[in-house]
């Protein structure tokens, strides 16, 4: 699947998805056990404040829990990624939720790769430049906690977490996009007009590398 070129303008005093934000779900064909999402995706000057918060699409499935419905292991769950400023990291909603409005990367007492909770750890992201992020998840197996999300921001690996529980019935998969861009829940509103621009979003069953070509 691939989509063309979106910018989602922010008004000055924008907050929360009554503010201007957007949230949709692009729902596939049929369920995968293991996915990959790749867009691109570039912020304006503003976003250099790191006080401005908010999220940004990912892969999710059944219902896409956000916004404080908790997962019960058979209704949903999501892994959109949320930014401060520049700075992206992982945002997750699954059945061991560590706090009530979703866990952002590492998880607390889980084995985490990167040197630290951001996505773009050691690699910041500047205003007005389009770069592509990537992001795997591979669901766990039902009874087990062995599922994982890993991101790359143009192919380079990031971060990833493992041993997560997305699910306790294994007819939840991947079967969705969660498109989610607004700012919020934290953070403050813009004091300027601001935008972030998406385009190439794809969806594989395989790695793609940085151009969105195959790598088997």
């Amino acid at each position: 699947m691939e989509t063309i070129f979106f910018r989602k303008t922010f008004p000055p005093g924008t907050f929360l998805l009554t503010g201007s934000g957007v949230q949709w779900h692009a729902v596939f064909s049929k369920g995968y056990d293991e996915l990959y999402l790749s867009y691109r995706v570039r912020f304006s000057d503003g976003f250099s404040n790191k006080d401005l918060h908010g999220k940004l699409p990912g892969l999710s499935g059944g219902k896409s829990n956000g916004g404080g419905y908790l997962p019960d292991g058979t209704d949903g769950w999501s892994a959109r990624f949320m930014f401060h400023g520049t700075d992206i990291n992982f945002y997750l909603y699954y059945p061991d939720l560590f706090r009530h409005f979703g866990d952002s990367l590492p998880i607390p007492e889980k084995k985490y790769y990167g040197a630290g909770p951001l996505l773009n750890a050691g690699f910041i992201l500047k205003p007005n430049v389009w770069y592509t992020v990537t992001q795997r998840v591979v669901l766990n197996t039902p009874g087990k906690s062995n599922g994982l999300v890993e991101g790359f921001i143009n192919g380079k690996k990031c971060a990833q977490q493992t041993g997560i529980r997305f699910r306790d019935v294994s007819d939840l998969t991947i079967d969705r996009i969660y498109f989610a861009n607004f700012l919020g829940g934290s953070g403050k509103k813009t004091s300027s007009l601001e935008h972030i621009c998406f385009d190439d979003f794809f969806v594989y069953t395989y790695k793609p590398d940085k151009k969105g070509s195959a790598k088997t």
